[in-house]
């Protein structure tokens, strides 16, 4: 008996390491807090979307200037939701002014601002031939917000997600989107962005 005792203390430290080593090893998911979780909620309300859009829009809009990450999967069905502002209605005796897409499309201004950590979601359902072609282009265009810096950048990352697609659908689309979004260059940039999607630069 007494020969086991160290053998099983030896196991139990083992165990134990084991543990610390996964901890130190696996990278933690972000936890929203309790505002967050509310915003959450409002927005994963279908009911909500379509009875009072102007309350699912302003939660969108906190959830980015919070730069939230764990809003990203619940934002990305949000792509194509829209909204309509009261001048824009009819005999709303207001002068109506342009309407960008962020503006529009409140998801699309939100995964811009949270930045970097979208560009793996926003590639995904851009390749997704599920997605319909707003979301496609709604997807690209909060890319491009992200890279709006850089568009070079942005452009680079769609070419090489369409070389590495696993499908000739996925590629399609990504190449699709790559040409849509030269749009976001400007006129001084415009072959260095074109060289970038063609992979004909040095």
């Amino acid at each position: 008996m007494r020969r086991l005792i160290p053998a099983i203390l030896l196991l139990n430290i083992f165990a134990v390491t084991v543990v610390w080593s996964q901890q130190d090893t696996e990278p933690t998911q972000p936890v929203p807090n309790t505002e967050e979780l509310q915003l959450l909620t409002l927005i994963r309300n279908h009911d909500l979307q379509t009875d009072d859009p102007d309350k699912v829009a302003q939660a969108i809009e906190s959830l980015g200037n919070k730069k939230c990450v764990v809003a990203i999967d619940d934002l990305i069905p949000l792509l194509s939701f829209s909204r309509i502002y009261s001048w824009e209605k009819a005999n709303s005796g207001i002068q109506v002014h342009p309407v960008t897409v962020d503006d529009r499309y409140p998801a699309v201004g939100d995964l811009a601002q949270i930045g970097k950590p979208s560009v793996p979601a926003l590639l995904k359902v851009i390749g997704n031939n599920d997605s319909s072609e707003l979301v496609l282009k709604n997807a690209a265009a909060a890319l491009m917000l992200i890279y709006r810096d850089n568009p070079i950048e942005g452009l680079k990352l769609l070419r090489e997600s369409a070389e590495h697609s696993k499908t000739v659908e996925s590629a399609q689309r990504l190449r699709k989107a790559g040409k849509e979004a030269l749009q976001w260059c400007l006129p001084s940039e415009r072959a260095q962005c074109e060289a970038a999607l063609n992979n004909t630069g040095k």
